[in-house]
């Protein structure tokens, strides 16, 4: 027969063993939970310093780019005001050869007017006028330059003698460029004593045309081509251009002066050569500057008296 008590020991061994296993598997789970814990924390912190990294660079590129906008902003501001100054400083340097200029042809049309007065003073002394030289070029530019518009009634046609017994010790050169701004060149020639600021004479010329575009109608209404002024400004501004009747006249009053114009027609030799007398502006008193013009050439060269 089993023994009671036995069997009662084996029951409680095998209850406090299936505990202990229960015990084992319940710790097991729960290392388990805490180390998927542990693993998912990690797995979390590790996203949001992934996160704050990518927020700090995208700040970064933020502050960069703001930086770089100022940084242009300042460069182009500084730059706007770099030309804005320089073209005051131009503006200014315009203004003050401009105001030289115009002391200087008056300082120049009353010396004119002395040398004239001394002229006259000295032909008078003598009893009779004075004789005269008359030296023009005999080599002429290439062909290329449409004839000069008449004034309507200003032009003479006379004779090289007739010239001579009107003016006093007119003589010309050919030094100047025939590139297109020979006209301004000669301006240039009279009132600074060098061909290089013609581009200045072309501006003036250009501008006072712009204020009083009346001249260039009256050309246009005399048989002028130019379809509109500001076709025939655009054009007469650009370097190279050649100047005709309407930049004389209008010269001739942007620098308060008279021209005077000699033209040689027919040049076929110095026995045949006939002239063309035009001063400018109609009808003016002097002349204060002279343009001598080869007509088959349409050349300018300054003419002195």
């Amino acid at each position: 027969m089993e023994d009671p008590q036995a069997e009662l020991d084996l029951q409680r061994q095998e209850e406090q063993e299936l505990r202990q296993q229960q015990e084992a598997e319940k710790k097991r789970e729960a290392q388990a939970a805490l180390d998927k814990h542990r693993e998912e924390q990690a797995l979390i912190q590790a996203e949001a310093a992934r996160l704050k990294h990518q927020q700090r660079e995208a700040r970064a590129a933020q502050m960069a780019a703001e930086q770089r906008k100022r940084d242009l902003a300042t460069l182009k501001e500084t730059k706007m005001k770099a030309l804005r100054l320089k073209e005051a400083m131009e503006q200014e340097k315009l203004k003050k050869q401009l105001e030289q200029e115009k002391a200087k042809d008056l300082k120049r049309a009353k010396e004119v007017q002395l040398e004239k007065q001394r002229r006259a003073d000295r032909a008078k002394a003598k009893g009779g006028s004075p004789n005269v030289s008359f030296t023009l070029p005999e080599k002429y530019k290439a062909p290329g330059r449409p004839d000069l518009l008449p004034l309507g009634g200003g032009l003479a046609l006379t004779s090289k003698e007739t010239i001579l017994k009107d003016f006093h010790f007119i003589k010309t050169n050919n030094s100047v460029l025939g590139d297109g701004n020979c006209q301004f060149r000669v301006m240039s020639q009279h009132l600074y004593g060098t061909q290089a600021m013609h581009a200045l004479v072309r501006q003036k010329v250009v501008s006072h045309l712009r204020a009083n575009p009346s001249l260039i109608l009256h050309f246009a209404a005399a048989g002028d081509s130019h379809l509109s002024a500001e076709e025939y400004l655009q054009e007469m501004a650009k370097n190279k251009t050649w100047g005709d009747e309407i930049t004389l006249a209008a010269m001739a009053e942007a620098y308060r002066c008279s021209i005077f114009v000699l033209s040689c027609i027919t040049p076929v030799s110095s026995t045949q050569r006939r002239y063309i007398t035009s001063i400018y502006p109609d009808g003016a008193q002097g002349p204060h500057y002279g343009f001598y013009y080869v007509q088959n050439s349409r050349h300018y060269m300054p003419l002195y008296f």
